[in-house]
């Protein structure tokens, strides 16, 4: 009964969200599964295995930052085998989105039927936590300027509905200290516990 009812919570969540804001899927035209030299050797400097975010979704993908061509990393936010958004990062720490897509939460899938969530403030602190065995491992979309209540709102019923504990792996700085205090607000403190 409790599924049952969980699941038409979910249902009518989700059409009333739906309802508010038609989303473009982006195209995946471009998505390498191979990097070249310069990104195994960025991703490598940050203590990760190219192999591993390749498998995890982190393609190469050449994007225009300020009117030139880049060869930067896409990070691809899945929801089951669908992309909903890709974030584009270069070397140099220039980002974008997918334009009219979706900004949902980096890896929601990772906590679909867990009762403890590790969630970061940054996408390759998301894959570095992966990669050392917490798999339960979610990013905020968008930092600091998350706006939480769209970008997890929708998964409220589904992917968080077993959650009793949140753990906050943010960085130290003054925006990850704004993003600690955000994520602990929106799933309330009492569940929420500070990795320092």
């Amino acid at each position: 009964f409790l599924l049952k009812e969980r699941a038409q919570k979910w249902q009518q969540h989700t059409r009333s969200f739906n309802k508010k804001k038609a989303f473009k899927r982006p195209s995946q035209q471009g998505l390498e599964k191979a990097y070249n030299g310069t990104l195994v050797d960025y991703v490598l400097k940050r203590g990760l295995d190219p192999q591993q975010c390749l498998s995890h979704g982190i393609f190469m993908a050449k994007r225009k930052f300020s009117g030139i061509e880049r060869d930067c990393l896409a990070f691809a936010f899945y929801e089951g085998s669908q992309i909903i958004n890709i974030q584009y990062k270069t070397t140099d720490k220039q980002f974008s989105f997918e334009a009219d897509c979706e900004l949902i939460p980096y890896g929601i899938d990772n906590v679909l039927g867990c009762d403890e969530m590790v969630i970061t403030e940054g996408l390759f602190d998301a894959e570095a936590m992966i990669e050392a065995g917490f798999a339960n491992t979610v990013s905020v979309p968008n930092g600091a300027g998350t706006d939480f209540k769209r970008s997890f709102e929708r998964f409220k019923y589904s992917h968080l509905a077993d959650i009793k504990t949140v753990y906050i792996a943010g960085d130290n700085d003054e925006e990850g200290l704004k993003c600690r205090e955000n994520i602990a607000a929106y799933f309330g403190e009492a569940r929420c516990k500070q990795v320092e």
